[in-house]
């Protein structure tokens, strides 16, 4: 058995380091920036989130993201290579424990190394690895294994209430890592029922504490952390009828099972407009209702232990809090993440995997063999290409742009890696096209602003900042370069206001008084 386990943990160290060594030292892109290298607030207490009314406004509550962040930036500051051999320690660790998990409950082993293997190497998994600024997916994964192994452990009599109590800690670590982890009470009533032929009694009793958890979340996040005021009433506010949303949802849960068996296409977001055309809607929500149908005639038909209906249930557990996640950003569109499906895409493998072992008996063990090594290979080779497109913000800006062209997050950061680039003609035409479709938030105007002043655009740079300051009074750097603005029109009064509001905003721009001494000294000048 210790030979074995050694053999088992070496296998997906290399696969690991074959599947995501060429990613090591990609550079920081998108959030990385306003997450870790360019937020002020990461030493500060309020990053970490544990002070409740002062995030009322967000969307997510994630102490446990932003914790990481810290511990991860004190560790390796603006090394990238850091990041990702943390995540990728991680993402290794998750995928041992989902080997040990699966291979608790199955009778064939292989079907578990199988299962784990395919996590491992998929590339729809790769932000996993990729996304410096997001090591609580990974942890994420790891925590809920082992919530589910250990519970599994209770379920058998084994320590019950030592195995409860630990099942019920990695949960809460789990859920403080994302809010999609609501979800945790239905894997593991699948696991119990389908793998380990628990009576309804028996799983009633260990979901009793995990639901009553999920239900107490639930009442905090509605009453004290704004997934009522941010989620739940952009829903509610949503300009379409049910019926055209459920089958934009179908389309989303397509596009996911799409990139599942053929790995191309895969971006960070994807969206999609709600679907109108009648036609497209009884088509989309006509194929979602056989699927649930056949699903359903399966159980019927199957109700004893079945791996392969419990693979199946893992898959459409994780679509079900999507129902709501994908309304979190409607100014953005109807949205999917793939990271959100990251622990039901083991279901997929699983399938995946049990076809396999059922093939073994009945084919050739070379060919067998083959057509396994074959799957990895284009596994690993279609992950090897993502890491090269992560690399770089302007090369998967530039990619994503390819699959999503008008979503509003890949043109974005185009724009914003150009201004840092100092390319600021080209900066200006992707914050541009964003201002173009209507959704000209704060950011993008402030930053288009910046771009036509490094231009020598002044007039066109002023009326973005006004109205970018319309929408976010509080932004210094918008009062400071109105100020310069207005400094160069000789608008003294004007350049004095807006330069004393900046240093009121943020005492900390030094520029911003020595551009009043300046002004002071004109004034005296002119009176003299």
């Amino acid at each position: 058995m210790p030979d074995k386990n050694l053999f088992i943990a070496l296998l997906f160290a290399g696969l690991c380091f074959l599947t995501y060594g060429n990613s090591l030292h990609n550079d920081f892109l998108m959030d990385d920036y306003p997450m870790l290298i360019k937020n002020q607030q990461i030493g500060d207490p309020s990053f970490l989130q544990l002070n409740i009314d002062t995030h009322q406004p967000q969307k997510y509550f994630r102490p446990l993201c932003h914790i990481l962040n810290l511990i991860t930036y004190s560790l390796f500051g603006e090394n990238p290579a850091g990041y990702h051999i943390f995540n990728l320690g991680l993402f290794y660790l998750a995928c041992l424990l989902l080997y040990a998990l699966l291979a608790m409950s199955l009778k064939r082993k292989e079907t578990a190394l199988l299962t784990s293997m395919f996590f491992c190497a998929h590339p729809i998994n790769g932000v996993l690895v990729n996304y410096k600024n997001a090591p609580s997916y990974a942890l994420l994964v790891v925590a809920a294994i082992l919530a589910l192994i250990h519970f599994v452990r209770a379920s058998r009599g084994q320590d019950t209430s030592l195995n409860r109590g630990l099942g019920l800690v990695w949960m809460l670590v789990a859920l403080l890592c994302h809010e999609l982890v609501i979800a945790f009470p239905l894997y593991l009533a699948s696991l119990l029922w389908f793998l380990e032929n628990k009576r309804v009694k028996d799983i009633a009793k260990e979901l009793a504490l995990p639901v009553a958890v999920m239900a107490a979340y639930l009442f905090f996040r509605t009453t004290y952390f704004s997934l009522n005021t941010n989620v739940i009433s952009q829903a509610l506010r949503g300009d379409f009828h049910f019926f055209s949303f459920l089958a934009t949802y179908a389309k989303l849960i397509g596009w996911y099972a799409a990139k599942l068996i053929s790995p191309e296409g895969i971006v960070l977001i994807w969206h999609t407009p709600v679907v109108q055309n009648s036609l497209a809607a009884w088509g989309l929500n006509l194929s979602l209702a056989m699927s649930l149908a056949g699903v359903v005639w399966l159980w019927i038909k199957y109700p004893g232990p079945n791996p392969a209906l419990f693979a199946i249930s893992w898959i459409l557990t994780g679509f079900l809090p999507v129902v709501l996640a994908c309304l979190s950003r409607l100014e953005f569109g109807i949205i999917i993440e793939p990271h959100w499906l990251i622990f039901s895409s083991i279901g997929y493998f699983l399938l995946l995997a049990i076809v396999f072992s059922r093939l073994k008996d009945r084919i050739n063990k070379r060919i067998w063999y083959s057509a396994i090594a074959a799957l990895l290979l284009f596994y690993v080779s279609s992950s090897r290409h993502y890491n090269y497109l992560w690399g770089n913000q302007i090369r998967y800006c530039r990619y994503w742009l390819t699959v999503s062209p008008d979503h509003y997050w890949p043109n974005f950061w185009l724009g914003y890696a150009y201004l840092e680039d100092k390319n600021y003609k080209e900066a200006q035409r992707y914050f541009k096209r964003i201002v173009e479709t209507g959704k000209g938030d704060y950011e993008t105007l402030g930053n288009l602003g910046l771009s036509e002043y490094h231009l020598g655009n002044f007039a066109a740079a002023l009326g973005y900042f006004k109205r970018s300051l319309a929408l976010n009074p509080h932004s210094a750097d918008t009062c400071y370069y109105m100020g310069n603005i207005y400094l160069k029109s000789q608008m003294l009064k004007e350049a004095e206001d807006a330069f004393t509001r900046a240093i009121k905003l943020d005492p900390s721009l030094v520029d911003s008084r020595r551009k009043l001494a300046v002004i002071a000294e004109i004034q005296d000048q002119i009176k003299k």
